[in-house]
């Protein structure tokens, strides 16, 4: 089926941060957070209640009582990052390659004591029973949808701009850098999704992700480094393929 837009009214959309962390539902019931569970690999879930309630910037409690399922990226600030390494040098501990490991493993503490001296925060982006709540609420837009999670005491991206058309979406972005600096967690770029949630069903999905959303990735991170030799190697066929020797270089957490 073809989708006909009216462009003559501009569609507005909404820019947040790509979160690309770790993934948590958090379900509640008559207001309470009864249980918190991993992706898993779409039959099996980790249980991580007990660890997910240490986390501070996680409500226990909620004013809405019907059933509410609040999906959640799990985060940890780079500075408590580089806090936790440092202690662990110090201690002969596990030094961890990188923020996303170190949640992750976090999370999945069997001592939840642990856990809570890890510092994680979490974001709010999106419920599981989305259609269920925005009709019972009667939302029309995402902003709304998303700020109702704000009054119930979630924590929704710091970065949440409204967009009045693709023209303001693509100013935002080329000013976002100077906001970015400021970040204390890695994302590796911005999602803009489609505002009026009166399109999303026309819109659709694909078999793997909704059309009304879409990812922008920040440029790759590019680095220098120096070539140390050359060798040459010589293939079955007697084709000789010079190869590079380059020193080691730590770029987006990796060294190369």
């Amino acid at each position: 089926r073809v989708l006909a837009l009216d462009f003559s009214h501009p569609i507005p959309y909404v820019l947040e941060f790509k979160f690309d962390w770790l993934w948590v539902e958090l379900i509640y019931k008559n207001g309470e957070l009864v249980q918190a569970i991993t992706r898993g690999n779409g039959i099996e879930w980790e249980d991580v209640t007990m660890n997910v309630k240490t986390i501070k910037n996680i409500p226990t409690t909620i004013a809405y009582k019907d059933q509410l399922e609040v999906r959640w990226e799990v985060v940890m600030p780079l500075s408590a990052f580089e806090a936790l390494n440092a202690n662990a040098r110090k201690s002969g501990g596990k030094v961890f390659s990188n923020p996303r490991n170190a949640a992750s493993g976090s999370l999945r503490l069997l001592d939840a004591s642990v856990t809570a001296g890890r510092n994680l925060k979490f974001f709010a982006y999106d419920l599981a029973n989305f259609e269920e709540f925005r009709t019972k609420e009667q939302k029309t837009t995402y902003v709304d949808t998303i700020k109702d999670l704000e009054k119930f005491g979630f924590e929704i991206s710091s970065y949440f701009v409204r967009c009045k058309n693709i023209s303001e979406v693509i100013a935002s972005i080329e000013n976002f850098w100077d906001v970015k600096s400021t970040i204390d967690f890695d994302i590796d770029g911005l999602v803009i999704k489609e505002d009026d949630l009166s399109l999303w069903q026309d819109i659709g999905f694909t078999a793997h992700h909704p059309r009304f959303a879409i990812a922008y990735k920040f440029p790759a991170e590019i680095l220098s480094t120096r070539i140390l030799s050359v060798e040459h190697q010589v293939w079955r066929t007697g084709t000789i393929t010079p190869v590079a020797n380059l020193e080691p270089i730590f770029i987006w957490w990796v060294t190369v």
